[in-house]
């Protein structure tokens, strides 16, 4: 859904714009720590739920897209991918996930 807001917009600019217009692309590489899997559910649901925060929070200015990662490579469990047109949009999601739990 986001995907399609972001184009239409980019659609609707004027022409010159669109060429001035420049997209910031982030890979983020997540690995969960074996410790943090022996937690009791609850409270790894209530840590999962706030980085779902953090993520449904930054999709309203940002692109954000997740990939599981899980079989692929033992050093990396999840991705998240981040399409934005202002560099502090990336650095406001990436401290606010570094605040979660």
């Amino acid at each position: 859904m986001t995907t399609v807001t972001t184009l239409t917009a980019m659609q609707q600019q004027p022409q010159a714009a669109q060429k001035d217009a420049r997209q910031l692309v982030s890979f983020s590489f997540y690995h969960l720590d074996l410790s943090w899997r022996r937690l009791p559910q609850a409270v790894r649901s209530k840590q999962a739920g706030e980085l779902l925060s953090v993520v449904t929070i930054s999709s309203k200015r940002l692109m954000v897209l997740a990939y599981s990662l899980a079989g692929m490579k033992a050093d990396v469990d999840f991705l998240i991918w981040r399409v934005a047109s202002r560099l502090e949009d990336l650095q406001a999601m990436s401290a606010a996930i570094g605040r979660t739990e």
